[in-house]
């Protein structure tokens, strides 16, 4: 019976080794990159079903915590930040009861026009990131905003009523 390796000489086989050596390499550089990003996921809907669990969750006016933000979130932040006190404020005062609806095909939405202008992490949902980062960035901002202007009216009005009582 003849030799199986027979058809091959010598030189043939070890380049045939050495590819599915390298094969072997690749794929287990992609598995150890793959179970990296598998952790991370699993670690973020950790921290998230722990927030849900101790009712954590909540959208109130003072959702937003910057010491959980990446480069995307603070740049976007910024970016928010004067999209709304520059573009969106000078228009719309109040806010429609449905601006905070994700929409990526209505060209007339928040969420599209927001979209536009931000940068959406690679591993981020859409719809997650509007709903999670930019809706509270966006109330951040407009609180900020009332605010401002609520306590220069304030200042003005109290200061009349001050020099008022000084003239009597």
């Amino acid at each position: 019976m003849a030799n199986p390796h027979s058809e091959y000489d010598e030189g043939e086989l070890k380049r045939m080794i050495r590819a599915r050596e390298m094969k072997i390499a690749n794929l287990q550089g992609e598995n150890e990159r793959l179970k990296g990003e598998l952790n991370e996921c699993l670690e973020r809907m950790r921290k998230l079903q722990g927030q849900l669990l101790n009712g954590d969750v909540h959208r109130g006016r003072n959702t937003l915590q910057t010491k959980e933000f990446d480069s995307y979130d603070h740049t976007n932040q910024n970016v928010i930040s004067q999209f709304c006190k520059n573009k969106l404020f000078p228009h719309q005062k109040f806010l429609h009861p449905s601006w905070k609806i994700y929409s990526e095909k209505d060209k007339t939405s928040l969420s599209y026009k927001c979209k536009e202008e931000i940068d959406v992490p690679i591993n981020e949902d859409g719809e997650f990131y509007w709903a999670n980062k930019i809706v509270p960035m966006i109330n951040k901002k407009y609180c900020e905003i009332r605010a401002n202007i609520n306590s220069g009216i304030k200042l003005e009005y109290f200061g009349k009523f001050s020099y008022l009582n000084l003239l009597l």
